[in-house]
């Protein structure tokens, strides 16, 4: 009985049903495509980052990761290229450093 009567009020007012209805449908499909939207950045971002910059795996001093101090390397890190090297499912293996600094100039900033 309640359903039929509020089913009624609903549709009393047909136009300002049809706003509503509309401008319901419209935010709910927006903030869908939002979501996926900013999932797909995230993602993207995600996967370049592994391409381009990190990896999937690092292998590092555990005291430079406590100190970030470029006097931590790893001592004999061509053995550990060429180990790596030797796993099939590798695609490419690469010894980098990276350092921490700060550049400054004389004058004033």
């Amino acid at each position: 009985m309640i359903w039929s009567i509020s089913w009624k009020n609903v549709w009393r007012n047909k136009t300002r049903s049809l706003v509503v209805i509309v401008a319901f449908t419209l935010g709910l499909f927006g903030g869908i495509y939002m979501v996926a939207f900013m999932n797909g950045m995230f993602e993207s971002r995600i996967i370049q980052a592994i391409g381009n910059e990190s990896s999937h795996i690092q292998v590092h001093n555990p005291q430079y990761l406590e100190n970030n101090e470029i006097k931590y390397t790893i001592d004999e890190a061509a053995d550990y290229v060429s180990a790596i090297e030797q796993i099939p499912e590798v695609k490419a293996v690469s010894a980098r450093i990276k350092v921490l600094g700060m550049a400054s100039t004389s004058g004033n900033a």
